[in-house]
Order: structure tokens, then C-alpha cells, then sequence
């Protein structure tokens, strides 16, 4: 009876263990929050924020789907976090975009692995905005103008604060973003 008792217990146990190993592991999630970058500085070449290089270029202000950037006057400057998303950003700063684009260099956030979901979180001051996904570019006046569906083989959703993009057929490989002026904050990825 003790040998069976301790075989069922073996069984039980091997069946727990292999459970555990057959359970995919929790996405990681890095988040680009511009804390690391210094109060009031300002961007207008490309940096780097949080291990993340990101490009300065020129956005495009005109309604429609074109990538063709129209003006480099602007900046991304760093600012005390208070108006992304109604001031539900991550303390202690923000960045304030005006005129110009973030390319995120997406390898950066996993190294080189893919990117399943990311999301950021916003304030517009002035329309328009563009955001490119795949390298697929829409200009609209804000991000709800954009319709909640799939493009570049990325779901796309956006509430009046929070843009999400999902991996529908394709990972995120690109992804920019900027406008005329705009608030922007917590740029999170999860693989």
C-alpha cells in the first residue's frame, strides 16, 4: 500500500511539474516613460530613452495616408508628466511633441525579438496627428478619426486618452508617431 501511496504521490507530482513547464511564460513588458531623460530637454535629432532609440523626423500634417513628411520646425521636449492621458501618465515626466515624428526603433524593446502588443498614452493640444504601423502612415485629426480595425496586420484601437496595437497576422515591426502638438507618454511593448 505505502509503494502505491508513493507512486500516486510521484505521478501527481511529475504531472504538476510538467504543467507548470507547458505554460507559456508571462509576456515581458518594457515601457519607454521618458523619466530618464532630463527635464526641459528638448529633442529635435534622434535619442535614446530608456534602451529605445528613437529617430526625430518630419511629420506629415496633412490629412490622408501618406508617409511624406511636410516640416521639421518642432521638438520633442521633456516635460513634468501632467496632461498625457488626463494626467495619468507616469510621474515624473512626459514628452510634448510639436511638429515632428518618434520612429521607435522597435528592436530595442526586446532585442530584436517581436513585438505582440503596444500601447501609449496621449493628450492632443492641436490636431492633427500621424501615426505610421508597419509602414502604413494615417494622418487624421485624432486618433479616435482613425477607425478601431486591423491595418498592417496590427489591430489598432483608440480610446480619447490610450492607442493599443495588437499583433492580428503580423508583429509590430514599425511604429511612429507625432503630430502638430501632442502629449505623449508611457510608449509600452509586451512580447
Amino acid at each position: 500500500m505505502r509503494s502505491f501511496t508513493f507512486v500516486l504521490r510521484m505521478c501527481a507530482l511529475s504531472a504538476g511539474v510538467a504543467g507548470m513547464m507547458s505554460r507559456p511564460a508571462p509576456a515581458a513588458t518594457k515601457c519607454v516613460d521618458f523619466d530618464d531623460l532630463p527635464n526641459n530637454g528638448s529633442y529635435q535629432a534622434p535619442f535614446v530613452s530608456q534602451g529605445v532609440n528613437i529617430n526625430v523626423l518630419q511629420v506629415n500634417n496633412t490629412i490622408g495616408n501618406s508617409c511624406a513628411g511636410q516640416m521639421l520646425f518642432g521638438a520633442a521636449t521633456v516635460r513634468p508628466a501632467a496632461n498625457a492621458c488626463g494626467g495619468n501618465g507616469s510621474a515624473p515626466n512626459e514628452l510634448i511633441i510639436d511638429q515632428v515624428l518618434l520612429d521607435f526603433n522597435m528592436t530595442d524593446f526586446f532585442n530584436g525579438n517581436p513585438v505582440k502588443k503596444l500601447s501609449f498614452k496621449y493628450a492632443i493640444v492641436s490636431p492633427n496627428v500621424e501615426i505610421v504601423i508597419n509602414g502604413q502612415c494615417f494622418v487624421r485629426p485624432s486618433f479616435t478619426a482613425l477607425p478601431n480595425g486591423v491595418y498592417a496586420g496590427v489591430k489598432y484601437k483608440a480610446t480619447a486618452c490610450k492607442v493599443t496595437l495588437k499583433q492580428k497576422t503580423s508583429a509590430i515591426k514599425g511604429f511612429a508617431v507625432g503630430g502638430d502638438v501632442m502629449y505623449l507618454d508611457d510608449v509600452c511593448a509586451k512580447n
